[in-house]
């Protein structure tokens, strides 16, 4: 039994010594395997981290600020600059057609603006006009404000047109025109060329100096439009002669009788186009007339030969 006994524990320290021997040694193996698959930071990674905190470290607070001036440094020209060019039109109904017209040219002198455009129109019972004005940009605003309280806003319609890229592109590319008008006048001063190369860049200047005329024409109208926004104003009076529905059941025969100087008017304006009418029909058909009475004695001549002859025959 002892003997036994003795076996089994020696077999256990055998094992156990075997089991240590390999932990340990797998141990060693993952030590030395670890560094080699663990992933290394790359060198750019590792300098801008190094970068950001020795900034950290000096100032903690500046690399904020700094983005945020640079963002708001790239806003704010973004936004100051852009070319704008607004329009409108509005139309309102006044009491007094002529009063309300020139109000319009004084709130657009009053603004530094002018007026550039005005007709006047009557049709019916109406009569109207149309104002174009022009003030600057920054004064849009206040005349359309000036406008509404001319009368009752019929409609009213504004148009902001954003043409920065389109000025921006004809900017750039009136530059390189310039630059390209420096280089032929260069070259022409050059007394070593040849007369037939002289000639050729002498066309293309003209050439070229022909196309910057058109972009300074183009960008001097977009600067115009742009300093100054333009407004069509139309003003409608309603003339008071207008007929009025009757308002009671006794209404009729006062309203025929209030308005009676309107129909007379009217009747006479209608006999005196039916007359204008009628004689104008007439020229028109005058010369057909003329034609068809000479036609007309000619046939009946013709047939009266022919009896005489028949009956000198008989």
């Amino acid at each position: 039994m002892r003997k036994y006994t003795l076996f089994v524990l020696a077999a256990l320290i055998v094992l156990g010594a075997i089991s240590c021997s390999k932990s340990e040694k797998s141990y060693d193996g993952a030590a030395r395997l670890a560094p080699m698959m663990a992933p290394a930071p790359a060198e750019p990674m590792r300098k801008a981290m190094d970068e950001s905190a020795s900034m950290g470290k000096a100032a903690p607070g500046a690399m904020q600020n700094t983005a945020g001036l640079a963002q708001a440094a790239e806003i704010k020209p973004a936004a100051a600059n852009r070319k704008l060019i607004r329009t409108g039109s509005m139309n309102v109904q006044v009491k007094n057609l002529l009063d309300a017209r020139k109000q319009l040219t004084q709130d657009a002198q009053g603004l530094g603006g002018f007026v550039s455009g005005s007709s006047l129109n009557h049709y019916g019972d109406r009569v109207s006009a149309s104002v174009t004005l022009r003030v600057p940009a920054e004064k849009f605003e206040d005349l359309v404000d000036k406008c509404r309280k001319l009368g009752e806003v019929m409609s009213e319609n504004m148009n902001v047109e954003d043409v920065t890229d389109q000025y921006v592109d004809l900017d750039a590319r009136l530059k390189n025109a310039y630059r390209l008008e420096e280089r032929y006048l260069d070259i022409l001063k050059n007394k070593t060329a040849k007369l037939g190369d002289l000639l050729e860049v002498e066309r293309e200047l003209a050439r070229v100096r022909e196309t910057i005329e058109v972009m300074e024409a183009q960008k001097r109208g977009f600067d115009d439009r742009i300093s100054l926004s333009t407004l069509t104003v139309t003003i409608e009076e309603l003339l008071p002669s207008t007929i009025k529905a009757p308002e009671s059941v006794w209404g009729p025969a006062a309203h025929v009788f209030t308005n009676l100087h309107i129909y007379i008017e009217r009747s006479m304006a209608l006999i005196a186009k039916a007359v204008a009418a009628a004689v104008v029909i007439v020229i028109y058909l005058l010369p057909w007339v003329v034609i068809a009475t000479i036609f007309i004695w000619i046939v009946a001549k013709l047939r009266k030969r022919r009896k005489a002859r028949k009956a000198k025959t008989q």
